[in-house]
């Protein structure tokens, strides 16, 4: 029975440990340590070349692109828009109640650029914001969503606010034409219509994008 587990488990610990005392959580071992951990960074090695697999990575910040780029991967799969906006501290709403959308396009190809210049492809994700897990930056909305996971984000959000979608094209347009000769690709999450994809592609033709941009989902 895991939950009677997981109870004696709780009961012993909460006899040990004291309020306020540090302690390190292992997460992968299981194991929760007195005292305050060290993070060490793992070497990160060369890839085996010649594979018959093309191998990708994920890097959602520049500091990620730098260690990723030690692997010799010519490639990112996918890059997420949301940790550069979490960073950043504020939610796109933010920036349109301000009107000052070309501060969001900034934000987002200032990182990009950082992550772009490591590679020879990328895929950018458009954002993805749930309510629940973003609620706590600056300008977010007060959406009560009974399930954030089912509910107002992705493209869905993105074609209700225009505004945001073109910011975020408009961001991958400048990265393209400052790596010319860089593949670029603009994903877009949680698609359910063709009307979905038609719709992205009428605001990317309005804003010109260049011959090395791909759009995808």
């Amino acid at each position: 029975d895991t939950r009677h587990s997981a109870e004696m488990v709780l009961d012993q610990a909460t006899k040990i440990l004291k309020d306020g005392q540090i302690v390190t959580i292992d997460g992968n071992a299981g194991k929760v340590y007195a005292g305050k951990g060290q993070t060490k960074l793992k070497e990160v090695l060369p890839i085996i070349h010649g594979t018959k697999i093309k191998i990708k990575v994920i890097v959602d910040l520049p500091e990620g692109a730098v260690r990723a780029a030690k692997s010799e991967v010519k490639s990112i799969g996918l890059t997420r828009l949301e940790g550069i906006i979490a960073i950043g501290g504020k939610h796109p709403f933010y920036f349109v109640k301000k009107g000052n959308m070309q501060e969001y396009v900034k934000l987002i190809s200032s990182s990009l650029k950082k992550i772009v210049e490591h590679f020879e492809e990328v895929w950018v994700r458009s954002s993805d914001i749930r309510t629940d897990e973003y609620s706590h930056l600056e300008g977010a909305p007060k959406d009560d969503e009974s399930n954030p996971m089912m509910g107002n984000h992705a493209i869905r959000f993105s074609l209700k606010h225009p505004e945001i979608l073109k910011a975020e094209l408009t961001a991958i347009k400048e990265v393209a034409e400052f790596f010319p000769h860089k593949k670029v690709g603009f994903m877009i999450p949680m698609v359910i219509s063709v009307k979905e994809l038609k719709e992205t592609k009428k605001i990317a033709d309005e804003i010109r994008m260049p011959s090395n941009i791909k759009i995808g989902v």
